[in-house]
Parts: C-alpha cells; sequence; structure tokens
C-alpha cells in the first residue's frame, strides 16, 4: 500500500489529460476495493496494527474519500477496543494474588536484599 501511494503521487492523476480521465477513475476504484477488502477481512478482526490502519487512512484521503477513512478509522477502534476489556479480569486475578501475598514476604525480594 506504501508503494501505491508513492506511484499514485507520481501519476498526478490530477493533471491528466481528459481522455485519459476513464483509466484513472478505473485505477482510483480498484485501489479503493483493495484497501475495502483488506479492511473487511483483516481490520474488524484486529489483524491490521495502528501504522497499517494509518497508512490506509492516507491513500484514502488521497484519493478523495476523507469521510470513508474516517468511517474505517472508527471500525477499526471498535474491533481493537474489545481485546482490552478482555485483559481486565486477568489484571483482577493478579490484584487477588497480590492481596493474598500481602501477608507474607516475598522471597525473591530476600535473596535480592542479601546480595
Amino acid at each position: 500500500v506504501k508503494n501505491i501511494r508513492a506511484a499514485m503521487k507520481k501519476l498526478q492523476l490530477e493533471r491528466m489529460p481528459p481522455e485519459n480521465q476513464p483509466q484513472a477513475r478505473s485505477l482510483v476504484v480498484y485501489i479503493f476495493c483493495l484497501i475495502q477488502e483488506a479492511m473487511n477481512s483483516y481490520g474488524k478482526k484486529g489483524f491490521i496494527d495502528g501504522k497499517g490502519i494509518k497508512l490506509f487512512q492516507e491513500v484514502l484521503i488521497s484519493l478523495g474519500f476523507p469521510k470513508t477513512a474516517q468511517i474505517m478509522f472508527s471500525q477499526w477502534k471498535e474491533a481493537m477496543t474489545p481485546a482490552e476489556p478482555a485483559a481486565a479480569p486477568e489484571n483482577g486475578a493478579d490484584a487477588a494474588k497480590d492481596d493474598k501475598k500481602k501477608g507474607k514476604p516475598d522471597k525473591k525480594e530476600d535473596k535480592k536484599d542479601k546480595k
């Protein structure tokens, strides 16, 4: 996708003659569909990281789809947030273990103090 963005800048689609506009339009549609498919396949499952979604947004904005880029980011953000609360109960279990250990000295800390 990085290479696509660079190539689109080099093409200067806005300066193309009118007879080449249909070709440029179909190229933009193909790139748009490629990004949408990647987002539908990988973004909603949380396989795209922050750098990837930023790159998708930059390409969509450069093609003239800023609203779609914003919607895509919000969908990605929703897909990423449910993963975080799932980790919260594990932290609660760790906190319960720490409460049990409060009355007992930690053996690891004692060994470090002896050195």
